[in-house]
């Protein structure tokens, strides 16, 4: 390619006769170059391969100029936003410790998903003076995965639950590929309904097959929810038989019952639930309890809690406790909790969105490193 056509200083990257473009150029991957405000200042011919972009419309260009168009893998626009990856390395001084797949728009208006990795860029001074992105075609794998994700997808019941005293909502996003969270909602009789988050040890593939395989254990056993806790020693030994996996996972089980008011929980090594009323948190579950698939014959204590209308239960998996924030320390649970509290009268997905855009943007990290899962619901 030509990158005579930006002001991008090729001797830079020259040293004992060997261009360093010309190194790029030669790689499997497709690479690119910005500097500090995301122009382009190099693309490379696996580049314009992998995309279709040729280098005469991209360099010189700012990747968000409806060029790239790069969006994640919910369809959330990245490059207008704190969400970039790119800009996440820049802005956090860090490269990607993992390689972070997102979508990418061709010249044609279709898309193509790619793994990108990215690392800041600093000059003699050290200042970040750009970045640089190499991305590798996943179109392939995708679509297994695709089909992975709709899969568990299709397990989810939350949109089939239609009951004018109750709200349920949820977020869960996989840190890699698909999820390795869990979480649903059972209607149990007309004024009793269940709700889970589990997260299952690992990441991608093997854990997610774990986490339908507790989805199966659930619905076999949807009586045993009338004892949140009988329901965890369940699922504990049903993990527990699958004889030389050595699987397990974390676990909150919450029982709504609408005639009462009364939240019943109960919990395998998981998170405590939380009860938010009026943008304050009225009530911290105790976590308690050995992760399912661990110990045989483990016991699982359970506690309950009078609900009000306008109340928020609220389940989460621990992928946000552990993100390591500007100031170097944990978000951990008194940093969610503020977060929690913005979900105030409304809730809703929309708010569940924002929170996890607002824990993103908290971290010293390009991205999260662990699956997220927010699930609630709400007396109406």
């Amino acid at each position: 390619m030509s990158i005579g056509e930006s002001d991008f200083d090729i001797g830079a990257f020259e040293s004992g006769g060997l261009a360093f473009a010309d190194v790029l150029n030669r790689l499997s991957e497709g690479v690119y170059i910005t500097d500090i405000d995301r122009r382009i200042l190099f693309w490379s011919k696996r580049a314009e391969e992998i995309t279709g972009w040729p280098a005469h419309d991209v360099v010189g260009k700012h990747c968000r100029d409806n060029i790239l168009c790069h969006t994640d893998a919910h369809g959330r626009p990245l490059c207008n936003d704190d969400l970039c990856p790119l800009k996440r390395a820049m802005d956090t001084k860090s490269h990607s410790p993992s390689p972070v797949k997102i979508f990418a728009q061709t010249p044609q208006g279709g898309r193509i998903c790619v793994s990108v990795s990215v690392a800041p860029l600093f000059d003699s001074g050290g200042s970040v003076a750009g970045a640089i992105e190499i991305f590798r075609d996943e179109t392939d794998s995708e679509r297994q995965k695709e089909f992975a994700a709709s899969v568990q997808k299709s397990l989810r019941n939350f949109g089939d639950m239609d009951d004018s005293r109750i709200e349920f909502g949820f977020i869960s996003e996989p840190a890699d590929e698909v999820n390795g969270d869990y979480c649903n909602v059972f209607k149990l009789n007309d004024s009793i309904y269940g709700l889970v988050v589990c997260d299952a040890v690992g990441h991608g593939i093997a854990s997610a097959l774990v986490s339908t395989m507790i989805h199966s254990f659930l619905i076999e056993n949807l009586g045993l929810w009338i004892e949140p806790s009988s329901a965890l020693a369940n699922m504990n030994e049903r993990l527990c038989a699958l004889s030389g996996l050595n699987v397990s996972a974390t676990a909150s089980l919450a029982m709504i019952n609408l005639a009462t008011g009364e939240l019943t929980a109960s919990h395998a090594g998981a998170p405590p639930i939380v009860v938010l009323r009026n943008s304050e948190i009225v009530f911290v579950g105790e976590a308690g309890g050995c992760p399912c698939g661990m110990f045989d014959r483990e016991t699982y204590e359970q506690e309950s809690f009078q609900l009000n209308r306008g109340d928020h239960i609220i389940l989460y998996s621990d992928g946000a406790l552990e993100v390591k924030t500007d100031y170097g320390k944990l978000l951990g649970y008194d940093g969610l909790y503020d977060l929690f509290k913005e979900l105030g009268e409304e809730g809703g997905k929309d708010e569940l969105d924002k929170i996890k855009a607002k824990i993103v943007r908290s971290s010293a990290e390009v991205a999260l490193k662990d699956d997220f899962t927010i699930a609630f619901a709400k007396l109406l």
